[in-house]
């Protein structure tokens, strides 16, 4: 897993033809990165990417999203193991959002997203 804070130029257009994220992700990471954009990746053996999770500011704190693909080797916990290393970026009374029509809270009041100590280094 690997931080980011922008994504060299293979990697966008995987993202951007996934449909994954939603617009105010998408905008922001093709013409950002700016103040307050984080992204974790996933690489398979290869280098290939097989996830990408992204938070970028709005709706008083971050929106998250995630990118998947299953077919590039991603297993079925990706997508959370994914977004527990994104939100490890941030300090727990930050308030994040899962999706743009959702309200805003704090990372310390999100219940988890994988048990404590099954995310694997």
């Amino acid at each position: 897993m690997e931080t980011l804070r922008a994504l060299p130029p293979a990697d966008l257009a995987a993202v951007r033809a996934s449909g994954q994220l939603d617009d105010l992700l998408l905008t922001d990471l093709e013409h950002g990165p700016r103040h307050g954009f984080v992204a974790v990746a996933e690489r398979d053996a290869a280098g290939a990417l097989v996830g990408y999770a992204q938070a970028s500011c709005g709706n008083s704190g971050f929106v998250l999203g995630a990118v998947v693909w299953p077919s590039a080797g991603g297993r079925d916990d990706t997508r959370q193991r994914l977004l527990a290393a994104l939100l490890a970026e941030f300090p727990s009374e930050t308030a994040v959002t899962p999706s743009p029509t959702k309200l805003s809270r704090p990372i310390r009041d999100i219940p988890p997203i994988v048990a404590p100590g099954a995310i694997k280094a």
